[in-house]
């Protein structure tokens, strides 16, 4: 990305985002052929006289448009995947009842393939199921498709809106280019997430809010492919800022002890604690043991405390203060989330979680796309992904048309930190702190900095 011209990336967007309004995105004017018409044909008979018929065929039927969507309907993340349905079916159902899709006279029918735990047969059988069963014309994952669901994307060419994050699916977009699919996340190989934390750090020193001693950092990640990844880039992004990394540790996944590395913490008393690990249990745990003999550290963790249950896991006031996330989500103090988030609560009885409002915002780029293509034509509607720009509950969605990834400058769909706070009385991890132009909450240091 940083290859653009900011300034005149933004002024061909904005035409875009024009040329969307007028060409119907929003509206029904981009519409799929009419399923009954006119043709008047006029004939000379004699010099004197013609005759003209007037053929109205009867309405034909029009192909349902099928979307889709890979899920977590068993196994470890199935409480992610109730979000994931809850929000796909509430964006189809609003999208067939505003009318403008297509011109009103096309259906769209809904698919879910079981993702499971995401090991690569589960993988492999979802998108056979949505490929080659249920005859998709566009598929949606909010993470998963590693591995066999690209391979099938590629052999198939059905569009894939997918929010895949490791380090692998940039290389495999080098690989294979002309893949259709785009990344509603920041994949590892874009080293965006450590930027943005480095960034952060960086805003945190200019602002006069807290300033690092002696710029040091200590990692510790988990024995999962991606938090070790994530630990390596953001080793080496730190390393080129200028930052010494006094830890880099290996603890496995689903410790309960966390006692011997806090202790080689403590001894080494770091400006920054780096925690890469995904498992919720793991992220509470840690955050908990440390804040009971906490050193002069920020804590940062990657995406442990993304479920709703996962502050549960500790004492939820011992984890006041952990910095976590780096990645799109919902801007808290845009009107489109706040819409969203009273009738998800109205329809569903609970607060929407970060899958719904991804799940939510990639089902409307998927409908706008076909919309925009006036087809079901998969290149035409690949194409269309990158002609649209859609303005969502996690920001205004466009993609770059060479890495296939979303654009993140803070007037897109940023990434963004988040901080567990005590907001009135209750404490929630779900507070967005960083970037200031999209922050719903400031930051606040941590009760052992005070």
């Amino acid at each position: 990305m940083e290859r653009f011209n900011r300034r005149g990336f933004l002024r061909v967007v904005g035409a875009a985002v024009g040329g969307l309004i007028v060409g119907g995105v929003l509206g029904s004017t981009l519409t799929a052929r009419p399923s009954a018409y006119t043709v008047t044909t006029t004939s000379i008979v004699r010099q004197t006289e013609t005759v003209t018929t007037t053929i109205t065929p009867a309405p034909q039927p029009t192909e349902s448009v099928r979307v889709g969507v890979g899920a977590f309907l068993s196994g470890p993340f199935v409480s992610e995947g109730q979000h994931i349905v809850n929000a796909a079916k509430m964006a189809v159902e609003e999208i067939q009842e505003a009318g403008w899709f297509m011109g009103g006279n096309r259906k769209i029918e809904l698919y879910f393939a079981d993702l499971g735990s995401v090991t690569p047969d589960e993988v492999r059988r979802a998108f056979e199921q949505l490929i080659e069963v249920y005859k998709t014309h566009i598929n949606v994952v909010y993470w998963g498709s590693y591995g066999p669901g690209w391979d099938l994307t590629l052999k198939s060419g059905i569009p894939l809106i997918t929010g895949d994050t490791p380090l692998g699916v940039t290389d495999y977009i080098s690989k294979h280019p002309e893949i259709r699919l785009v990344d509603t996340y920041s994949p590892i190989g874009t080293k965006r997430y450590q930027r943005t934390f480095l960034n952060f750090f960086d805003w945190l020193s200019q602002e006069g809010i807290w300033r690092p001693r002696n710029k040091t950092m200590y990692i510790v990640h988990s024995d999962f492919v991606w938090d070790a990844d994530w630990a390596q880039v953001m080793k080496s992004e730190a390393e080129e800022r200028g930052w010494k990394i006094v830890g880099f540790d290996l603890v496995p996944m689903n410790t309960v002890d966390w006692r011997p590395v806090l202790s080689k913490i403590r001894n080494a008393s770091p400006d920054v604690i780096v925690h890469a690990d995904l498992i919720p249990a793991d992220a509470g745990t840690f955050a908990g043991q440390f804040s009971t003999n906490p050193t002069r550290s920020l804590l940062i963790n990657t995406w442990g405390f993304a479920p709703p249950e996962s502050i549960q896991v500790a004492e939820p006031s011992s984890l006041i203060g952990v910095v976590w996330g780096s990645g799109t989500m919902p801007i808290l103090n845009r009107k489109q989330y706040q819409d969203f988030s009273r009738k998800y609560e109205q329809k569903f009885g609970i607060e929407p979680y970060i899958a719904a409002t991804h799940t939510y915002d990639s089902i409307y780029i998927a409908l706008k796309a076909i919309h925009f293509a006036g087809t079901t034509e998969p290149e035409r509607v690949y194409n269309a992904l990158f002609e649209i720009v859609h303005h969502g509950v996690e920001g205004n969605w466009a993609f770059d048309p060479t890495t296939k990834i979303h654009f993140d400058y803070p007037e897109f769909a940023p990434n963004q930190l988040l901080q567990i706070q005590k907001i009135g009385e209750r404490i929630t991890q779900y507070a967005t702190i960083y970037p200031p132009q999209t922050a719903a909450f400031k930051f606040k240091l941590p009760p052992w900095l005070e």
